[in-house]
């Protein structure tokens, strides 16, 4: 989406089509998109961050290409999200479908993640819906969202842990794309609503997180996390979206692309492909895709901050 966005001829719409391979409705049920394929249909356990993922992409395909099928898929997720929102710890979504409410089990826990990312979908597809379906989504939002913060926001700094277990217990581990996500969610909704509220709680998460995030590492002076860069990737798309009300944005997405160039310069293999690990102390799992994605995803990002475009030789 990016590199279309940027004016690359990548097939773009040919992959956003290719979601569908994923999308299953067993035994009657709502449909949703599997986390497997044989590459004709979908298969595997219907996570609700995953479907809501598919969601802000379909949106974003929409937006780009405007191509009202990709808005008539999103509203299926719509549907997938209302069916699984249940009232135990008062609302919220679990992780998956198959996983709900079982004691002792891990997976089966409702996380930042699913509950952040359905709420920053629903107020993706609540940009372009029809009108007549925009109170019930933008009730849901406020819903999810309000769950999400009431239950698993630190008071201490503003980030976001990880997840409520079945049991009750709070996993407390934090990671980068679970505060970002609830700070472009706040954006949005003070965006929609005008209520402050939202962006107060959206600055005061920029703060904390990049105050937990950001150290210096491996001879850095001011390094992002050394690990799952594609989780990072997340937290500046919201230092972008809070910008315009929070100057200081402005110099964490700075650090960020400092953390980027030296990453170029120096955490890469000599074919070209980056390591996880953007101090470079360590070429860990250079050779997996996804940290090929981050990568890009992050110099795309970045271009798209700075108003770059393809331009012809």
């Amino acid at each position: 989406a990016a590199l279309h966005a940027l004016g690359y001829d990548v097939n773009y719409a040919d992959m956003v089509d290719r979601f569908e391979v994923y999308y299953r409705t067993p035994n009657g049920t709502v449909g949703g998109y599997g986390s497997q394929t044989n590459g004709t249909t979908g298969s595997g356990t219907r996570f609700y961050d995953d479907n809501s993922i598919v969601g802000i992409e379909l949106v974003e395909a929409f937006n780009l290409l405007n191509n009202q099928d990709y808005l008539t898929k999103a509203k299926r997720i719509v549907e997938f999200l209302q069916a699984g929102e249940d009232d135990t710890f008062g609302g919220g979504l679990w992780w998956n479908e198959d996983q709900k409410g079982q004691q002792g089990v891990g997976d089966s826990n409702k996380p930042t993640c699913a509950n952040g990312y359905a709420t920053l979908f629903l107020l993706e597809y609540y940009s372009v819906c029809p009108q007549e379906e925009k109170a019930d989504v933008l009730a849901l939002a406020k819903r999810l969202y309000a769950w999400t913060l009431t239950n698993l926001r630190d008071p201490e700094d503003g980030c976001y842990w990880n997840d409520k277990q079945a049991d009750g217990s709070i996993n407390k581990i934090k990671w980068t794309y679970n505060t970002g996500v609830m700070i472009s969610n706040g954006v949005r909704l003070y965006k929609i609503t005008g209520e402050q509220t939202y962006l107060d709680s959206a600055i005061a998460s920029s703060e904390g997180a990049y105050n937990y995030f950001v150290r210096p590492l491996n001879g850095l002076a001011l390094a992002y996390p050394d690990h799952d860069p594609w989780f990072t990737t997340k937290l500046i798309r919201a230092f972008i979206d809070i910008e315009p009300y929070y100057k200081n944005a402005g110099n964490y997405i700075k650090t960020f692309i400092n953390f980027l160039d030296y990453a170029y310069e120096n955490a890469r293999l000599s074919n070209g492909l980056f390591y996880e690990d953007w101090t470079g102390a360590t070429p860990k799992r250079a050779e997996q895709l996804l940290m090929q994605d981050a990568a890009l995803e992050s110099l795309g990002m970045i271009a798209l901050y700075k108003g770059e475009t393809v331009t012809e030789e």
